[in-house]
């Protein structure tokens, strides 16, 4: 096809442009329509689709623009293992603990209420950044506050990254995106804070 073809479909009027597909028109009506993508898809690559759908979303800065930020209020917690119970018939139930079901409630109501619809779209590959500020303990002397208020002493203990990181990106999933097997990249810091606090970002994985 040509660089800087015109192509009109059912959805709207889209147009290629050194190899970057933009759009004219109502975009966001028109890629929700399932028949109009599956036309772009066959006339495009389907990256090109989903980096036309960042790029419209994101004010044409690009996919690579599209990022989400929010804060969740509290001691960061990490994903409890499912347990097990046995049932009065002798059949055992596998559940997730109610402490982590809550946690997890509460990190998709702080996206929703900090990040609005914001959606990424599927197929696309993320990036997920989280910052994870713990209390500093009571039994902590003044001296060892203020090491760790300047970060010169180190939260290592539980809960484990991956568990704060496991967490997060399980509750978001129909949230911020479909699921978080689209996460290609993450990465996790553990911090003392006179806030206990998780601060996540989501972006757009770099190529």
């Amino acid at each position: 096809m040509n660089k800087r073809a015109t192509v009109l479909t059912s959805g709207g009027m889209y147009i290629m442009k050194a190899d970057r597909l933009e759009v004219k028109g109502d975009w966001l009506m028109a890629f929700r329509t399932e028949e109009c993508r599956e036309e772009l898809v066959g006339m495009f690559r389907e990256a090109d689709v989903e980096a036309a759908y960042l790029s419209e979303q994101n004010g044409g800065k690009g996919p690579s623009a599209m990022e989400a930020r929010f804060t969740v209020p509290g001691q960061p917690r990490g994903k409890a293992r499912h347990r097990t119970a046995r049932l009065r018939s002798g059949a055992l139930r596998t559940y997730t603990p109610a402490a982590t079901v809550r946690y997890e409630a509460l990190v998709a109501s702080e996206y929703r209420r900090q990040c609005g619809s914001l959606r990424f779209p599927d197929g696309a590959a993320l990036e997920v950044r989280i910052d994870a500020h713990f209390a500093i303990p009571a039994s902590a002397g003044k001296r060892r506050r203020g090491q760790m208020e300047l970060g010169e002493l180190l939260p290592a203990k539980k809960p484990d990254a991956d568990n704060i990181l496991k967490c997060v990106c399980d509750a978001l999933n129909g949230v911020a995106y479909r699921d978080d097997a689209a996460v290609v990249d993450a990465y996790v810091s553990k911090r003392y804070s006179a806030q206990p606090r998780t601060e996540v970002t989501i972006r757009a994985a770099v190529l």
